[in-house]
């Protein structure tokens, strides 16, 4: 296992190893998001790039298409 405490991939730095390998899909990594949210997430979805927030990302990018989507009705 190659240690990626501290690394940050997109808003989240990761804290430390969670659970032991899961052989279908890796490490689980206990994960904090820029916006303080803590959870766990496969070490392999970090480095692809698939898992970049807690989720708040896509909430912020849904407003902001809304309120652009409102401007040019």
């Amino acid at each position: 296992m190659t240690d990626i405490t501290g690394q940050r991939y997109g808003r989240l730095t990761v804290i430390e190893p969670d659970t032991p390998c899961d052989k279908e899909h890796g490490y689980r990594w206990i994960v904090r998001c820029d916006c303080g949210t803590t959870f766990t997430a496969y070490r392999g979805n970090l480095a692809s790039g698939m898992t970049r927030s807690c989720g708040c990302l896509r909430r912020e990018t849904m407003l902001k298409n809304r309120r652009n989507s409102k401007r040019h009705e």
